[in-house]
């Protein structure tokens, strides 16, 4: 079974792209019955379900949303199946943007193994502390020393300066860089409209895609006309989506002209013709 949560905004919600928010309309107007085509799930983000080292989870805002498939799975294991313990610390602003509250107090009950701590940031008037929080103000670190000498994997899921800062506090604490895994959520920056449609030649094969603004990125384009390119960069392994510049110039988002022989395709559009090689 697969789920997905898609948080309901109006279709001319003037804070989100026209683009999302027809999307967040559209999804919420499905009904049971109705067809959708979607692709499976992708990406090495996988919290281990079993095994005797702690689990580490650092959530921010709608970050929390991967760790809450990670918990249902482990709700429908056994409990000798199940990892030995389980620390999840998440964050968010207060009670309006809690994601997931009531599902969340739900499986700590279901999950002894499981040790939930909640921080809002800028908690409401209405706002329950203890009972809808834990604590006002930033994530505090001091919750993972006692598990520090079992070695516990850690997984960050939130905004990239999220990840970026809960990183270097972690590794500052004592926490080994090698064991702590990321998933960044960030929206793209418009892509420039001057831009002219470029044809996109794979080197070595005889693939080719048409690249238009309206496609967004190089890697957009391409997985639009069902070419698959690296993208392991989508959950969280940055610069994977790297490729080499045989022929022709592209630019990064923003307009920046990249003079180097590699691009980032999660970031770049083509300016002339392009060949690229995997």
């Amino acid at each position: 079974m697969l789920s997905i949560a898609v948080k309901k905004r109006p279709a001319d919600d003037p804070g989100l792209a026209p683009d999302a928010a027809r999307l967040s309309d559209q999804l919420h107007r499905l009904s049971v019955g109705d067809k959708v085509q979607i692709e499976p799930p992708k990406g090495i983000f996988t919290p281990p379900l079993s095994g005797r080292r702690p689990v580490m989870l650092l959530a921010a805002g709608i970050g929390i949303t991967p760790f809450v498939g990670y918990l249902e799975a482990l709700a429908r294991r056994q409990p000798a199946e199940r990892a030995a313990k389980v620390l999840l610390l998440y964050g968010c602003r207060n009670g309006g943007e809690h994601a997931f509250a009531r599902r969340l107090r739900e499986l700590a009950r279901l999950l002894p193994e499981l040790e939930l701590v909640t921080a809002y940031s800028v908690p409401c008037p209405q706002d329950r502390c203890p009972g809808d929080y834990d604590y006002a103000g930033r994530l505090d670190l001091s919750a993972i020393d006692p598990l520090l000498p079992q070695r516990p994997l850690t997984y960050l899921c939130g905004s990239p300066d999220f990840t970026t800062s809960l990183t270097t506090r972690l590794v500052e604490r004592g926490v080994p860089r090698f064991d702590i895994f990321t998933e960044a959520f960030a929206s793209p920056p418009p892509v420039p409209r001057t831009l002219k449609p470029q044809t996109v030649h794979i080197a070595d094969s005889k693939k080719s895609f048409t690249w238009t603004p309206e496609l967004g990125t190089l890697l957009d384009a391409a997985q639009a006309a069902g070419l698959p390119l690296p993208s392991g960069c989508r959950v969280g392994q940055c610069e994977s989506c790297l490729m080499r510049i045989v022929d022709g110039n592209v630019a990064r988002l923003g307009g920046e002209h990249d003079a180097s022989d590699h691009c980032l395709t999660c970031q770049s559009v083509p300016l002339s013709e392009l060949t690229l090689a995997l």
